[in-house]
């Protein structure tokens, strides 16, 4: 259990790379010195560490923002006429999110867009699914082994 610790603390910035940009994380793995077997775990432990902290995160975060939209909110002001969406970046992704629905959403997070992004898109646009949480880390380790094999798949040619 201590060498998990250890290894672990050692190579903290590999869990930050993977919980904010897993795609990159098995690359600096391998450059760091890792095995196959080392490099899978950090990558597939930071996907997953990173999904649930910004998850759970941007829960508290868009719970805190209606909380205090709805108690600054003046009823008697006239509301304001609906208009589309007016950023270029937010409005890719409304439109991406609709496009390709939860099922693509959560098998394009790992590998397409960050997962910060996915976890904060699926807890906008999705909040009330059941069973999210497996499927993605499902969907997280997945991508880790793809990305691990295709990385160290030469390398384990050469050995045979």
């Amino acid at each position: 259990m201590s060498a998990i610790l250890s290894f672990l603390f050692k190579n903290f910035y590999l869990l930050i790379i993977g919980a904010t940009k897993f795609m990159f994380t098995t690359t600096t793995a391998k450059v760091s010195g890792l095995n196959f077997y080392e490099a899978f775990f950090v990558t597939a432990l930071g996907g997953l560490m990173g999904y649930f902290f910004f998850y759970y995160l941007f829960d508290v975060v868009i719970r805190l923002y209606n909380h205090i939209y709805h108690h600054f909110r003046n009823p008697n002001k006239p509301q304001k006429a609906k208009k589309t969406v007016p950023f270029k970046k937010r409005k890719k992704y409304v439109k991406w999110v609709r496009h390709y629905g939860y099922w693509g959403l959560i098998v394009f997070t790992p590998c397409f867009i960050s997962i910060p992004l996915g976890a904060f898109l699926l807890r906008r646009y999705f909040p009330n699914k059941h069973g999210k949480d497996l499927i993605v880390s499902f969907s997280i380790i997945i991508w880790a082994s793809i990305y691990t094999f295709a990385l160290y798949f030469n390398e384990m040619l050469n050995i045979l």
